[in-house]
C-alpha cells in the first residue's frame, strides 16, 4: 500500500520561537542583539527572512534588515542603543510572497546610555 502526501504551496508560515539576547561588545559604543528563530512551513519553496525592529513605545516605523537564510536561523543586529528596550518581529518570504509577521518579541539592551 502506497502512502500519499499532500503539500500545499503558497506563501510561507511566519517564523516562531523568536529569541533575543542583547550583548555589549568590549570597546564598542553600541550594543548588539542576537536574534534566533524557528522557520515555519516554507510554502513549498526556498524561503528567506527579514528582521524588523524599533525602539519600544516609539510608534515609529520598523527598521527592516534582510538577512537571507542564515545558518542555524540566527542573525546579529548591530549598532543599537544601550539600556534601551526594543521590539522585534520577523517575516519569511518565498517566490509566492511574504508570511504574516511573527509574534512580537522584546529585549532590553545592556549597559549605560552612550554619551
Amino acid at each position: 500500500m502506497n502512502a500519499t502526501h499532500v503539500f500545499f504551496v503558497g506563501t510561507p508560515d511566519p517564523p516562531t520561537d523568536v529569541k533575543l539576547e542583547g550583548f555589549k561588545v568590549p570597546g564598542a559604543r553600541t550594543v548588539s542583539v542576537k536574534v534566533s528563530w524557528t522557520p515555519g512551513y516554507s510554502g513549498g519553496f526556498p524561503q528567506s527572512f527579514s528582521i524588523h525592529y524599533r525602539k519600544k513605545g516609539s510608534n515609529g516605523d520598523f527598521i527592516g534588515e534582510y538577512v537571507g537564510t542564515p545558518r542555524n536561523y540566527t542573525h546579529t543586529v548591530k549598532d543599537l542603543s544601550s539600556n534601551t528596550e526594543y521590539e522585534f518581529m520577523l517575516q519569511a518570504a518565498n517566490e509566492r510572497g511574504k508570511s504574516q509577521p511573527s509574534k512580537m518579541a522584546q529585549v532590553m539592551t545592556p549597559g549605560k546610555k552612550c554619551p
